[in-house]
């Protein structure tokens, strides 16, 4: 199997992976529950009870005023964004030291990173746009 792709398609793979990385950091599942149901907890099976240390975030959660759930809503995401990107950080050092290889659909892309894996993201999360010789 031929593990190369072009330069073209590397580029666009690259892009893709980081680009849906920021997509899916920027999507926290507990954010989106205190902003739908005002607290961190499933309500998708209310037969089951809550465990001991789920009723202890709901209680608190909704001991918060409106404002502090922004707020403890935005905390939430800017961890998972955090998280995110030292994951790519650790993903460019194995990459870097050669003990991972990152491959896409189509072949390895990891020559293709502007910067770093996790400045890219960063950049991208930041709402930077790609350098015009990668459009």
């Amino acid at each position: 199997m031929n593990c190369r792709m072009s330069d073209e398609q590397a580029g666009l793979t690259y892009r893709t992976f980081i680009d849906e990385m920021v997509k899916d950091a920027r999507q926290s599942v507990l954010a989106n529950r205190i902003a739908a149901h005002g607290h961190t907890e499933r309500t998708n099976d209310l037969d089951l009870p809550l465990e001991p240390d789920e009723v202890l975030r709901k209680e608190f959660c909704e001991g918060l005023g409106p404002d502090q759930k922004v707020i403890l809503a935005h905390l939430l995401t800017e961890e998972r964004e955090g998280a995110f990107h030292d994951v790519l950080a650790y993903l460019e050092w194995a990459v870097s030291t050669g003990r991972l290889s990152v491959i896409g659909a189509h072949g390895s892309f990891a020559s293709e990173v502007e910067d770093t894996m996790h400045g890219d993201y960063i950049s991208r999360l930041a709402g930077h746009r790609w350098q015009a010789s990668w459009v």
